[in-house]
């Protein structure tokens, strides 16, 4: 379909027809297509910093979104891609709902929750996750961690419910409770470190493999299974 821009009282009405309405500066537009780039965003203080619905191929680039309940909302869409940017103090900085998301050289910092997955699929890499919360949280959702530091959270990593992830060159440390937590979910880590935390891995129900992969440091166990 083609392009639509939809800005302020229009903003809630998709696929909207064509008008006169001019857009002013400092008010929050939507774009409702497929095939965008958008770089050098500076967004502040909204309760969604930016929502991409329904959409695909879609790159947000050399962006710094600040304060807000998301940082970036993603539904329903594939193929979108968040690249060297800064999400910072939001409750969650990318949220993902049936979709399939990249986040390249990211810096996530100051959250409640770093990545959050439901029924969807994500690939993290050359980035740095800093929550209060979670770092990594999924639910019925596949992730891949690669060349990334997610530290100072409660919880490095939660998987759960047939989640699936994989952890490659990557450093998990400093958590409040476990670097990583499986329940009925399935994890391959390879030259990745495991570090400073309560516990390092605690898994219920869960499939485990892991090669060249340093556990360190853990208050109470460095792995413990049920």
């Amino acid at each position: 379909f083609d392009t639509i821009v939809v800005s302020r009282e229009r903003s809630s009405l998709p696929h909207e027809k064509p008008s006169k309405k001019k857009i002013v500066e400092g008010e929050l537009i939507i774009v409702d297509s497929s095939g965008v780039t958008v770089n050098g965003l500076g967004i502040m203080d909204s309760d969604v910093l930016i929502e991409i619905a329904f959409s695909s191929n879609i790159t947000v680039t050399d962006s710094n979104l600040i304060t807000g309940r998301y940082g970036i909302y993603v539904y329903e869409s594939s193929d979108i891609a968040i690249e060297s940017s800064v999400i910072d103090n939001c409750e969650v900085g990318v949220y993902g709902l049936e979709s399939t998301i990249t986040v390249d050289a990211v810096n996530l910092s100051r959250l409640s929750t770093g990545v959050f997955l439901e029924s969807a699929s994500i690939t993290v890499k050359n980035s740095f996750i800093q929550t209060s919360g979670f770092g990594v949280q999924l639910y019925t959702a596949d992730a891949v961690i690669e060349n990334t530091e997610i530290s100072n959270s409660q919880h490095g990593i939660l998987a759960q419910m047939k989640s699936s992830i994989e952890i490659k060159v990557s450093v998990i440390k400093d958590s409040d409770f476990y670097g990583i937590k499986l329940y009925i979910s399935d994890m391959f880590a390879n030259n990745s470190v495991i570090d400073n935390s309560y516990i390092g891995i605690e898994a219920e129900s869960a499939d485990i493999d892991m090669y060249n992969t340093n556990i360190t440091n853990n208050e109470e166990a460095g792995i413990d299974v049920e």
